[in-house]
């Protein structure tokens, strides 16, 4: 959407005209936008680009809601977004635990993957299957495949 003076008007003429027939939790919310806004804007100014996904996957279900999406897509969305954020981690700052609880968030990922069926999800599915089981074998084997994968690159 190209966001035209004219747009930016029609849009708060609108969101005025209807702002009082909101709920209070809805209008609550409306007024913390400015709030929320600046520490968006903070936070992408101050961090690096895997950060700036990791932002950009937590506000995506703000800006695109999805009512047809089930509660186990939406916390397969919500493993998405933790898992992103780990595997950029440096793979040596990673605990036993940590790595355990990573698996479960891919686990989730995988079985998403598995409902929705069709080749590529089956694959993908598979693909995170493999890591899942590379996390339970522990820092160790963790470590081994970082090292490859970074020799490979």
């Amino acid at each position: 959407m190209d966001a035209t003076p004219a747009v930016k008007d029609d849009f708060a003429h609108t969101l005025t005209e209807k702002r009082a027939k909101y709920p209070p939790e809805q209008q609550k919310a409306h007024s913390e936008m400015s709030q929320k806004w600046a520490l968006v804007h903070f936070a992408w100014v101050r961090n690096k680009a895997d950060e700036r996904q990791r932002i950009l996957a937590a506000w995506q279900p703000v800006v695109n809601p999805s009512p047809q999406r089930s509660p186990q897509q939406l916390a397969a969305i919500d493993a998405m977004a933790r898992a992103y954020a780990f595997t950029t981690r440096d793979a040596a700052t990673v605990s036993d635990q940590e790595l355990l609880q990573a698996a479960k968030d891919v686990d989730l990922i995988a079985l998403q993957y598995w409902r929705d069926g069709g080749p590529q999800n089956l694959v993908k599915a598979a693909q995170w299957e493999d890591l899942a089981r590379l996390m339970r074998a522990g820092k160790a084997e963790y470590l081994n495949r970082a090292q490859v994968n970074t020799q490979q690159s």
